[in-house]
């Protein structure tokens, strides 16, 4: 998928973390500003994620407190992921292309879509 697409693209994780002081008082200016974006475009940005939030917490709470099988598990972190990635802008019908192993002995591995 081009850059394009997707709507966050001027945020970069580089090196998987961000420093400690990155989220401090002026992180809505640095943010604004590396998407050169106005505050009312920056507000239009947000209710996909207030909505995904009650989604978030019904989804958290069925994995921590009703001890689900794992194939239930699964499908439904798989759900949310797809609502997650829809919203980000990604096409969520490309299948998992990759897989990540999390051990020595590559039994357990992480799905990967984009």
């Amino acid at each position: 998928m081009a850059a394009d697409n997707i709507k966050y693209r001027f945020i970069q994780n580089i090196g998987d973390y961000f420093p400690s002081g990155y989220f401090g008082e002026d992180f809505i200016d640095k943010v604004q500003k590396a998407s050169g974006l106005s505050s009312d475009d920056m507000n239009a940005l947000c209710p996909p994620f207030v909505a995904l939030r009650g989604e978030y917490e019904k989804y958290k709470n069925y994995i921590v407190n009703t001890n689900p099988r794992v194939k239930d598990a699964i499908l439904h972190t798989h759900d949310f992921h797809t609502r997650l990635l829809k919203i980000l802008g990604y096409n969520t019908s490309q299948p998992y292309d990759r897989f990540y192993s999390i051990d020595e002995d590559n039994n357990s591995v992480v799905p990967v879509r984009h």
